[in-house]
């Protein structure tokens, strides 16, 4: 069980709240991109579905992953790897979350939505977390359930078009420039627990940093996409633009700059900043 002085630190943990709170932004957007119409009680169902789905597939990545975790210096204090919570009740949280999340979408919004939320656990939890322990290219297949949470957000608004499928694709590459950074600054904890990202099978770094750099690279222009066929308006463009080169030029001091470590933090740190600030802009120049 939960001690009572861990509780809401080991419930931050176990959901990985700022990670999740931060994946429900795609789904508004998608939702708005999409032209939802539904009303205020609608869009919070989407919207804390979308986090109870969330908070489910990291209790249950948590639970496949305990024993890693357990090696780990970043990761031996989560809850089940600590032994704090039991594992049975770690498995039963995040079925229960999950289960929740996909009914309560399934009930405001049908079954495409719903049946994207499944996808969004599934990938997450029975591809990305085994296949972490196989091939580096795990990073892409997990880009890929953060990704999906757009598509939900666009089968809720009504349609999955192509300013949704944009949306998706935004958010798919904005993460490799966002991950590869961090797989550089722990690849010693990561090989520790078995982890075969790719700056743990390159521990030159030149690999991680090489992808990180094409994909910001590829993210400008399809970032600009939305401002170049999809109504979105020149604030967007010019916001687009200058994040997208930025992102570009961080990811080109991760990959030349003989400080790898220090470029990797300043690149985490501005990936941060690039996602909720260009999907804002968008849904306000819309």
């Amino acid at each position: 069980m939960i001690g009572r002085v861990h509780g809401w630190r080991d419930a931050a943990e176990l959901f990985k709240l700022r990670l999740n709170t931060m994946a429900v932004l795609p789904v508004f957007c998608g939702y708005i991109v999409a032209g939802g119409t539904a009303g205020a009680m609608s869009l919070t169902v989407l919207l804390a579905g979308g986090l109870l789905a969330g908070f489910g597939a990291s209790a249950l990545n948590q639970w496949s992953e305990r024993r890693f975790d357990a090696r780990m210096l970043r990761t031996r204090d989560r809850p089940l790897a600590s032994g704090r919570l039991r594992m049975s009740s770690g498995l039963a949280i995040g079925l229960t979350l999950s289960a929740l999340g996909v009914g309560m979408i399934h009930v405001a919004f049908g079954w495409l939505a719903a049946g994207l939320t499944v996808a969004t656990v599934a990938v997450y939890w029975m591809i990305y977390t085994p296949m972490k322990q196989v091939t580096p290219w795990c990073t892409e297949v997990g880009a890929l359930s953060g990704a999906l949470p757009a598509l939900i957000g666009g089968a809720a608004g009504g349609a999955i078009e192509l300013p949704v499928w944009n949306l998706f694709a935004i958010v798919f590459l904005w993460q490799m420039p966002h991950f590869y950074p961090i797989s550089w600054r722990y690849r010693a904890d990561y090989a520790r627990g078995g982890f075969r990202m790719l700056s743990v099978v390159d521990p030159t770094g030149e690999r991680a940093a090489t992808r990180a750099l094409w994909y910001a690279v590829i993210l400008v222009p399809v970032a600009l996409a939305p401002w170049i066929w999809s109504g979105a308006g020149v604030a967007y463009g010019s916001v687009a633009a200058l994040l997208g080169v930025g992102y570009a030029g961080f990811a080109a001091c991760f990959r030349f700059s003989v400080a790898r470590d220090r470029a990797a933090i300043w690149l985490f740190r501005y990936s941060l900043i690039y996602l909720p600030v260009l999907l804002l802009v968008l849904l306000w120049d819309r």
